[in-house]
């Protein structure tokens, strides 16, 4: 068994359905053209409560014109609007309300008569179009599921529209290709129903000498499909017609009895007529359409199928273009003959159910919400269960989410289903429930349920959650490490003016001067442009000559590595220092010891400004119970305090950023992930 022939069978085993999906909307249709909704008691009942107001009414006309004559005796030999049109009007109008219900019930008659005869379809497909089974789906499917002729040979080759009694030769070899399962093939002509054929796994997947039997055009369920809504958009049209023509009946007295008025009453009456033989057209001309398409589709995949058959892609937008072709026979209709038809075709049925029915946006909504919901069940389920099981929950954790995930999934889809503005949209919604439950699943991890509980309750309260505290928390030392780290910058950056800045220790005994800071940065500078020079003779070894013979690799390594070692304990050494300058800067300058090389005194007022911000937030830290010294005894800033406390607050920092479960959810994001999922609506 070969993957094509499992492929063939499936699509086969669809267009099956297909095949049912036609046959039905087909007949259907063909019921929906024999419906005619007329009662003779209810017209009649009908027409004797309205009669006495219509003849009142008719009266009333009469007499204003006769009046109207009497003013102007000039209209009464008017040949439009005199007295001969206005008596001819009474005439015909006591005639049509005599005769109109009869006119209505022959209508019907010629409709039926028409359409039981397979009139259009005998245009289109001749002796096949009398077949009384015959539907849409058979003249459809037939080209679609056709005879290899290479196989099967010439005489085969307009199988489907001839009778068994008649194969001849093809019936011989389709004994041999087939055996028995020809009899399948027989019932599908006989009883002109593919189905039959596409449900048999042996006719489908049949291969004689090496090749299938039928060549079987992979198409076949999008052009089914669309044939089936274009067939289900023509039903509710003829079902819309159908009331319409019991409208137009009952109404019909009212414009008949307007026509007696010459003047505006004759407007009325000819839209009614107009109205009538529109609808009453419309039928034949979806039959007109619906056929002529199936015509076109059949002579693409039989008489052209040498030019089309090598390109699949052009095969399918050649049949959908015929079958969109459609829509516009009765504008091409109106355009070439001048007549104004009934109604527009919209070939989405949901379309048009959502702009013609009463309450059809609604209507359209709710299917769409409904639909999206059934999809967010099993999306939004399997989501929660995907991320569940993915953080390593229980057993029963997972099913636990997988049954919260499910009625989020479907309460969340029908939502925004209603809302969809489209079918794909709906499709989308539901669907994207995964996601959105997945994401919930991840948040609510490393909370409890008496956590969240809390979070939900403080914020209808319009209490601070424990992540809105939290939050609040790590702004603040952040903003302590940003001011702490400005105010030892502002030192990195003035220290190096004022050679009177030295670094002291506790007892305030000098440790370096600003001579000796700078005096080791030019050490530094000297060193990093000096390096190990491989030039360098005492690591070559020369002859009696002069000339340079070995190198000493060993001891060019060993000075590289020394002198390596040396950079970067001299670098450290030096940043450490700089570090201390600007801590001792900042101390000085504060408490008034700094002079300039005149002996003023050092003010900074940029300093002074970062000092108070430090101040700010270190107040603010202390209510948090997070307490950092940044002054000394005597109550002055203390540089080497603020760099203390500056790492310490960074410190706090990451190990709040940082707090894990134990599965290493951080925790304040969570907290405040759960804190949104329980917003109320009404917050911001």
């Amino acid at each position: 068994m070969s993957v094509g022939s499992i492929f063939r069978y499936v699509i086969a085993f669809i267009d099956s359905g297909v095949v049912w999906l036609l046959k039905t909307m087909s007949s259907l249709f063909n019921q929906l053209t024999d419906v005619m909704l007329y009662s003779e008691d209810m017209i009649q009942s009908l027409s004797q409560r309205i009669g006495l107001v219509l003849g009142i009414f008719m009266l009333f006309r009469l007499a204003i014109s006769l009046i109207t004559y009497l003013i102007s005796p000039d209209k009464m030999s008017d040949s439009s609007k005199g007295g001969g049109k206005l008596l001819l009007n009474v005439v015909v109008s006591l005639v049509l309300l005599a005769t109109i219900n009869i006119i209505f019930v022959q209508a019907y008659k010629i409709q039926n008569a028409f359409i039981s005869s397979n009139f259009i379809e005998k245009i289109f497909f001749g002796a096949q179009g009398n077949m009384p089974n015959a539907d849409v789906s058979y003249y459809l499917y037939t080209p679609l599921f056709a005879p290899n002729t290479d196989v099967l040979g010439e005489e085969c080759k307009n199988l489907w529209s001839t009778s068994t009694d008649a194969m001849g030769e093809c019936s011989n070899i389709l004994d041999q290709a087939l055996g028995t399962d020809k009899r399948a093939v027989y019932q599908s002509i006989n009883n002109q129903d593919m189905s039959i054929v596409l449900q048999n796994w042996s006719v489908v997947t049949a291969k004689y000498n090496g090749d299938y039997v039928f060549v079987y055009r992979l198409v076949a369920p999008i052009v089914g499909i669309a044939a089936s809504i274009i067939l289900i958009s023509f039903c509710m049209d003829l079902a819309v017609r159908a009331v319409k023509l019991l409208f137009l009946q009952i109404v019909a007295p009212i414009p008949i009895i307007s026509n007696i008025d010459p003047n505006k009453g004759q407007d009325i009456f000819k839209k009614w007529y107009q109205e009538c033989f529109k609808t009453f057209l419309s039928v034949f001309i979806r039959l007109l359409s619906i056929d002529f398409a199936i015509f076109l589709i059949t002579m693409l995949l039989t008489e052209f199928a040498d030019i089309f058959t090598p390109y699949p892609l052009l095969n399918v937008i050649l049949i959908i273009g015929c079958l969109m072709f459609a829509k516009q026979v009765p504008k091409l209709i109106e355009d070439m003959f001048g007549i104004k038809l009934e109604g527009g075709m919209i070939l989405n049925p949901l379309k048009k159910f959502q702009e013609q029915a009463l309450f059809g946006n609604q209507i359209v909504g709710a299917s769409r919400g409904l639909a999206a919901g059934a999809l967010g069940v099993a999306s939004g389920a399997a989501g929660a269960a995907v991320a569940s099981h993915g953080l390593g929950n229980k057993w029963w954790q997972t099913a636990g989410a997988t049954v919260r995930g499910a009625g989020r999934g479907l309460f969340g889809g029908i939502g925004a289903g209603y809302k969809a503005k489209n079918g794909f949209q709906a499709v989308r919604a539901g669907v994207g429930r995964f996601a959105t439950n997945a994401a919930y699943v991840n948040s609510l991890d490393g909370t409890t349920l008496g956590g969240r509980l809390r979070a939900g309750l403080q914020q209808r309260m319009n209490l601070a959650t424990d992540a809105d505290l939290t939050k609040k928390d790590l702004e603040t030392l952040g903003s302590f490490e940003q001011a702490s780290d400005a105010a030892l910058k502002r030192g990195e950056a003035e220290m190096i003016k004022y050679n009177s800045l030295a670094l002291r220790d506790d007892d305030d005994n000098v440790i370096m001067t600003m001579e000796q800071f700078k005096a080791e940065q030019q050490r530094l500078e000297i060193m990093k442009n000096s390096g190990v020079n491989r030039d360098d003779d005492r690591y070559w070894s020369t002859d009696g000559r002069g000339h340079r013979t070995t190198f000493n690799q060993a001891m060019y390594d060993r000075d590289v590595e020394n002198y390596s070692r040396q950079l970067a304990a001299l670098q450290d050494q030096h940043a450490i220092n700089q570090k201390n300058f600007a801590a001792q800067y900042v101390t000085d300058v504060a408490a008034h010891k700094l002079t300039d090389a005149r002996g003023a005194l050092v003010v900074d007022g940029q300093l002074d400004n970062i000092l108070n911000q430090v101040e700010y937030y270190q107040g603010r830290l202390a209510a948090n119970g997070h307490v950092y010294s940044v002054k000394d005894a005597t109550g002055q800033f203390n540089g080497g305090m603020i760099k203390k406390a500056k790492e310490d607050a960074y410190v706090d920092k990451q190990r709040i950023e940082t707090e894990h479960d134990a599965r290493g959810v951080n925790l304040y994001a969570q907290q405040q992930a759960n804190a949104a999922a329980t917003k109320p609506r009404n917050r911001s």
